[in-house]
């Protein structure tokens, strides 16, 4: 990992001096020259080119999409697919969901490649069973009054967030 930093850091020194070379003897190919050195040094890299969601069937796509940092391209932006951000995708939708109640979902991620420079992502979600709280007994209050408390607890049937 450290390795892939370091021709990282490397690849952008060079870039920087090209471009400030370029940049003081002609101002014009300024933006041509930062474009190719760009490209050349996300070559190494995929680009998102889909996401996708399987088994989510209380959730939407677009509800999901938010929670995650992975994003599907747009007009003028596409996001670069890491590993790392991935694990972290995973994490979030596992917290999402157990913040609504299905304490028992599973996701796993699998990726696969479409062409040399595009990465297609798909979740793949278990929800589980949905889990509410039914009823809260208070033992021992004697302090506030039962009423009061049960408006405190929302005492209406309540989604159960273990977080």
């Amino acid at each position: 990992m450290t390795k892939n930093i370091g021709i990282l850091i490397i690849k952008l020194n060079i870039i920087i001096n090209f471009i400030m070379l370029i940049f003081s003897k002609k101002k014009n190919l300024f933006l041509i020259a930062f474009l190719i050195c760009y490209s050349s040094l996300l070559s190494n890299s995929y680009f998102i080119s889909k996401i996708n969601f399987f088994g989510n069937d209380s959730f939407s796509k677009n509800e999901l999409l938010d929670v995650i940092k992975h994003k599907e391209p747009k007009l003028f932006s596409r996001s670069i697919h890491k590993p790392k951000k991935l694990k972290l995708d995973l994490l979030s939708i596992k917290s999402f969901y157990l913040s609504k109640g299905f304490l028992d979902v599973k996701i796993t991620a699998s990726t696969k490649s479409n062409d040399q420079y595009n990465v297609i992502i798909d979740f793949i979600i278990e929800e589980g069973d949905f889990y509410s709280v039914k009823n809260i007994s208070l033992y021992g209050n004697k302090f506030f009054t039962d009423d009061y408390l049960n408006l405190i607890l929302n005492q209406s049937t309540s989604i159960y967030d273990p977080i």
